[in-house]
């Protein structure tokens, strides 16, 4: 995404955009994340080690419980909108299927692109990663329910992606989403950078699995 101008850097060399996935640990009936660190650095492949557990996130105190790789290592702030998404509205709606990979990118579109292209946009502007911006999301997902619905905007904050798995949000991000919001970013003079996650991880789809198996391990360990 990186590469492609659709998570933009920002003015402090980082990337807009991350990922995220459902972990359901055999032992437990909680559903737990694992997202991408806060403060990606272009140009640099997203490890392993760059990945934090969210045990859980409370939406209304607005707190998250978390392990990660070591104390410099945070979750993205991005990381309530996710648990919105994935853990939070599948069993609030009850959506038939639920979604367990999503992917964010703070490219954003007009109300009348999103119209054209058939992508649900939310009503309101809020700051980033607020407990508005949680409210905002949740009321989107309500109107427009996965898995009828994939693509989402959040006005002003940029795009995600929900999908069963990384495969089926790789594949939507490159036939619903690249070409759009590329087309978008180039008309603005986005800086292009790297990919979010590096091609070798990405497209040997091995990320999902591998990701998996490394918190389950350590895990264990602690």
């Amino acid at each position: 995404m990186e590469h492609d101008g659709v998570v933009p850097i920002l003015p402090d060399g980082k990337t807009g955009g991350n990922a995220c996935c459902v972990l359901e640990l055999p032992f437990s009936n909680n559903k737990s994340l694992l997202v991408s660190k806060s403060g990606k650095h272009s140009n640099f492949p997203l490890l392993i080690t760059d990945v934090c557990y969210i045990h859980s996130f409370d939406l209304q105190n607005w707190s998250c419980e978390f392990s990660s790789s070591s104390e410099n290592i945070r979750p993205s702030s991005d990381t309530p909108l996710y648990w919105a998404c994935l853990i939070v509205a599948p069993e609030k709606f009850q959506w038939k299927l639920k979604p367990s990979f999503a992917m964010h990118g703070h490219a954003s579109a007009n109300d009348q692109d999103c119209i054209k292209w058939n992508i649900p946009v939310s009503d309101k502007e809020t700051r980033f990663s607020t407990r508005e911006d949680a409210q905002e999301m949740l009321s989107l997902l309500e109107k427009f329910p996965y898995p009828e619905n994939k693509v989402f905007l959040r006005k002003k904050h940029g795009f995600f992606i929900l999908g069963q798995d990384a495969q089926e949000v790789f594949d939507i991000y490159e036939s619903q989403v690249k070409t759009k919001f590329t087309e978008i970013i180039n008309s603005e003079n986005v800086i292009k950078g790297r990919s979010l996650l590096d091609p070798e991880i990405a497209e040997n789809q091995h990320f999902y699995a591998l990701l998996r198996n490394y918190f389950y391990v350590n895990f264990l360990l602690l």
